[in-house]
């Protein structure tokens, strides 16, 4: 090997080092979810093809998955600065996340649950309260308790709506 080609191949191993990565920036054209992929359209650039949704090329069950609207801009990482492999890493319209593989369904709205935990409590203070008024009386055979609850008997408790405390936009 002659001293050119040695100061070549040590220059070249240094270079390789300093190149800054590419990151480009676009709009989704096309979402492939089955291929975990969308296409981005780039002003006065070719178009990015089959760029990942994810930084590894498999995600599996342990990764926060972030699916953009069509439309959506994108920032877009060339890895290596090969621009048939590229992934997206930040995007201004999502239209789902799914965390660790979205087995266990939409995040709950914690506000919405405070709501209804907070009818519970409501409901059972209201008991609570005709049990703490009611004093026995001889003879009345409760009867006294039961007008005291009448008003809590009377109003049943709704089932909770899972569509309206869960946001199925966003899975864990």
């Amino acid at each position: 090997m002659s001293l050119e080609s040695v100061i070549q191949a040590a220059t070249e191993k240094v270079a390789e080092k300093v190149i800054p990565v590419m990151v480009t920036e676009g709009t989704v054209t096309k979402v492939d979810r089955d291929a975990n992929t969308c296409n981005v359209e780039r002003e006065d650039l070719p178009d990015l093809f089959e760029v990942r949704l994810n930084a590894i090329t498999s995600p599996g069950q342990n990764v926060v998955s972030i699916y953009p609207n069509l439309g959506s801009r994108v920032l877009v990482v060339l890895v290596e600065n090969n621009k048939t492999d590229a992934y997206v890493i930040t995007a201004t319209d999502i239209d789902e996340i799914i965390i660790n593989g979205g087995v266990n369904g939409g995040i709950a709205i914690s506000q919405k649950v405070i709501d209804e935990i907070q009818e519970i409590k409501n409901d059972l203070n209201m008991l609570k309260t005709a049990f703490q008024n009611w004093a026995p009386a001889n003879g009345d055979g409760g009867a006294l308790l039961k007008t005291a609850a009448t008003a809590w008997f009377g109003n049943q408790l709704e089932d909770p709506d899972p569509e309206a405390i869960i946001n199925e936009k966003v899975k864990h």
